[in-house]
C-alpha cells in the first residue's frame, strides 16, 4: 500500500508539472500572437510546440491556435488562442492495474491560453 501510495504521489507531480510546462508554453505564445499582428496562427502553434515548449515534451503534443477579433484595425480587439494536448501515462501502470484490473489510466492534458491584443 506504501509503494502504491508513493507512486501515486510521483505520478501526480509529474502531470502537474507537464500541466504547468504546457500551459507555459501556450501562455508565451499566445502573448506573442498579441505582439506581433502580422503572424498565422500557424506560426503561433510552431512556436509554442518548437521554441517554448521544452524539448523533452515536444513528441506527442499537439497545439491549435485561433485569432478571433479584428487585431490590425486601429481601435480593433481582439484574442489569441493557444491551446497545448497531450497524453499521459502514469509510471505506475503495473501496479494500478494490479489494483484495478481493466483501468483506462492514461488521460489528456490540455491546458490553453489566450492574449487580449489591441491596436
Amino acid at each position: 500500500m506504501l509503494l502504491l501510495t508513493a507512486l501515486g504521489t510521483v505520478d501526480m507531480g509529474r502531470a502537474f508539472f507537464t500541466y504547468i510546462t504546457l500551459r507555459n508554453a501556450a501562455s508565451e505564445a499566445a502573448l506573442y500572437g498579441a505582439r506581433n499582428l502580422a503572424v498565422s496562427a500557424a506560426t503561433m502553434q510552431g512556436r509554442a510546440l518548437n521554441e517554448y515548449l521544452p524539448a523533452p515534451y515536444r513528441a506527442g503534443t499537439t497545439a491549435t491556435a485561433q485569432r478571433t477579433g479584428n487585431c490590425t484595425a486601429v481601435g480593433g480587439i481582439g484574442l489569441m488562442s493557444v491551446g497545448l494536448s497531450r497524453q499521459f501515462s502514469p509510471i505506475s501502470l503495473d501496479v494500478l492495474d494490479f489494483v484495478g484490473p481493466g483501468g483506462t489510466w492514461e488521460f489528456t492534458i490540455s491546458p490553453a491560453a489566450e492574449a487580449r491584443c489591441m491596436t
